[in-house]
């Protein structure tokens, strides 16, 4: 290493599946860097309005030992042992290494006697904390049959997000950053959220495992307090996982005390470049986990975006049928707010112009088939107004 210090550099390994990388990840880094950066001049960024958040999955294996997985993580991270998932904990933090607020969903089944019904029953221990500690958060609790956040329920906990951050600001707007996981993008909660001061940003697809806070340092930390306190009350008490769930549920609350630390939470913030923004440290991120060879400016790379975006305006000469599939391809570009609100409206008055084409060529179908109805009617008063037969002259 020392013989080639300009070529080689030590770092941990970050593997992404191999069908996850995509040649168009650099142009979309740099949309994201522009989008940001507009907002920015705008809404200032600053290490108390900075939050990211994301959900961890907990799971136990058969053996006691416990693993953690980014729930929008596919096949880098796919299970090769038995057990199953014991819940899973959505985690807000800010860039000035605070801890805004915790979601902790338990897995619970649905009442046997009414299947149409919204009751669950569940098994959990629920940390006993004493308020106005300085170091302690607001906590909160969910149940959902799978263990782990739904559509539904990721727009009450954004909305309950919404009304702490208006108790900690009522006069900065705050930058919320998460992943592509669909619940999301929907248009109706992150128009809310705006409407608290919340700006819900999305990470560009297949770069939170280098871009997002949480996945750096803050759940690998919470992974190895967890793992190392399951080994233990395996190893002590000889319990099965049944058992072992019920214990972990105290060692979980446990551990994100530990782990959640101001440093580690700063320390996970400058690394990945969000804070402070860094756009040279976030493209250099970048070039190392997606294998692009060559190093290049951040001059040279938004050419390369003005040029992409240029191709993108500009018609093509030939003409080609947009297919459905395209605007999926088009909604990983979003990341702003207001970007995907903007999207949002256009696709309304599209579908309303298509709807309102459709009701009028369906009325000139109807005036047609009316004015051809007309014309093979009888004009004599003392006839029936038979509808005359296509064919000879004596046909009514």
């Amino acid at each position: 290493q020392k013989r080639h210090e300009e070529e080689l550099k030590m770092r941990k390994t970050k593997l992404l599946a191999s069908k996850r990388v995509d040649k168009r990840i650099p142009d979309h880094v740099l949309q994201f860097i522009c989008q940001v950066e507009t907002v920015s001049e705008h809404y200032p960024m600053s290490a108390s309005n900075v939050v990211n958040y994301d959900e961890t999955r907990l799971f136990i294996g058969v053996d006691g030992e416990i693993c953690m997985e980014h729930i929008s993580k596919d096949r880098a991270q796919k299970r090769g042992f038995k057990g199953r998932t014991i819940g899973s904990l959505v985690s807000f933090v800010a860039a000035n290494g605070q801890v805004l607020m915790s979601v902790w969903i338990f897995k619970a089944k649905q009442v046997k006697e009414d299947e149409n019904s919204d009751m669950l029953t569940a098994e959990f221990n629920i940390a006993e904390e004493k308020p106005n500690l300085r170091g302690k958060w607001q906590r909160f609790y969910a149940f959902t049959t799978s263990g782990y956040s739904n559509k539904m329920l990721h727009r009450s906990i954004i909305q309950k997000f919404a009304a702490v951050w208006n108790e900690i600001d009522n006069q900065k707007h705050c930058w919320l950053f998460g992943d592509q996981l669909g619940c999301h993008k929907c248009p109706k909660m992150v128009k809310e959220a705006l409407e608290f001061r919340v700006m819900c940003w999305l990470f560009p697809a297949n770069t939170s495992h280098f871009l997002q806070p949480l996945d750096d340092l803050i759940f690998a930390r919470f992974k190895q307090v967890l793992k190392l306190t399951a080994r233990k009350l395996s190893l002590g008490h000889n319990l099965n996982p049944y058992d072992l769930s019920a214990a972990l549920y105290d060692a979980g609350y446990r551990a994100e005390q530990e782990a959640f630390t101001e440093r580690v939470i700063v320390r996970a913030f400058e690394r990945t470049g969000v804070w402070p923004f860094d756009p040279e440290k976030i493209l250099e991120n970048t070039r190392l986990n997606i294998g692009l060879e060559s190093k290049q400016s951040k001059a040279a790379h938004i050419q390369a975006m003005k040029r992409s975006v240029q191709s993108i305006l500009t018609p093509p000469t030939k003409k080609k049928e947009i297919k459905q599939g395209t605007a999926k391809i088009q909604a990983s570009t979003l990341f702003s707010p207001f970007e995907l609100l903007e999207a949002e409206k256009l696709t309304v008055l599209e579908k309303q112009n298509k709807e309102r084409k459709k009701k009028l060529a369906a009325e000139v179908k109807r005036e047609e088939v009316a004015a051809k109805r007309a014309a093979r009617m009888c004009g004599s008063l003392d006839c029936s107004k038979v509808t005359r037969k296509e064919g000879g002259a004596k046909n009514w």
